[in-house]
């Protein structure tokens, strides 16, 4: 019988849901290090190694201590947008505010420097990043073939896959797990798997 992909478990909104996973450190560390640099920092790793994934834990962990919070998350597809959404987000963005960027590597010359400005009379700003350098880092993203093992774990039920090879998947995209599970969301209408939310 033909899977549909409502049924895929590495469907979107199955992705969407995981949660970060630390492999060394963890939510305190990073909590600790932010609250030493004035709670300006960066969280730096390559494409699809959990760097959304954990800001969005962040902010979650932020709100749940009743932290005012002020997002925004910049992309290649809103990047024609970039000035209006980065000024909106500084506009909506109390004193008392904790700033969190996503994909800072997209903003340009004057919108990094407007949000560097600005952030100084708020209480704190977070950015995720490609690249060191932008901000302090307080956090290194990094994957493992371990880790996808896992994820998979979480979504199927199974420990293996038919035909999956880890360590050759995290290889082929160079440790870029995003890219692993959407290469499994097209395998898997190919596998049998138990019914799953």
């Amino acid at each position: 019988m033909t899977m549909r992909p409502r049924e895929n478990p590495f469907r979107v909104e199955c992705l969407e849901a995981l949660t970060y996973r630390f492999q060394s450190g963890g939510l305190e560390t990073l909590l600790h290090k932010l609250a030493l640099n004035n709670h300006r920092g960066a969280i730096v790793g390559p494409h699809g190694h959990g760097k959304s994934t954990l800001l969005a834990l962040l902010e979650q962990t932020l709100r749940q201590q009743r932290i005012l919070v002020r997002s925004l998350q910049l992309t290649e597809a809103n990047c024609r947008e970039q000035s209006r959404l980065v000024r909106e987000w500084l506009i909506s963005a109390g004193p008392n505010a904790m700033l969190l960027l996503d994909g800072a590597e997209q903003l340009g010359y004057w919108n990094w420097f407007k949000v560097r400005w600005f952030s100084r009379f708020r209480r704190g700003l977070v950015v995720t990043s490609h690249r060191a350098g932008l901000l302090p880092t307080v956090f290194n993203c990094e994957t493992n073939p371990k880790l996808l093992d896992e994820l998979v774990l979480q979504l199927t039920g199974k420990t293996s896959l038919p035909g999956m090879d880890s360590s050759s998947l995290f290889e082929t995209h160079q440790g870029n797990l995003r890219d692993c599970l959407r290469t499994l969301y097209d395998q898997a209408f190919q596998i049998e798997f138990p019914s799953h939310p």
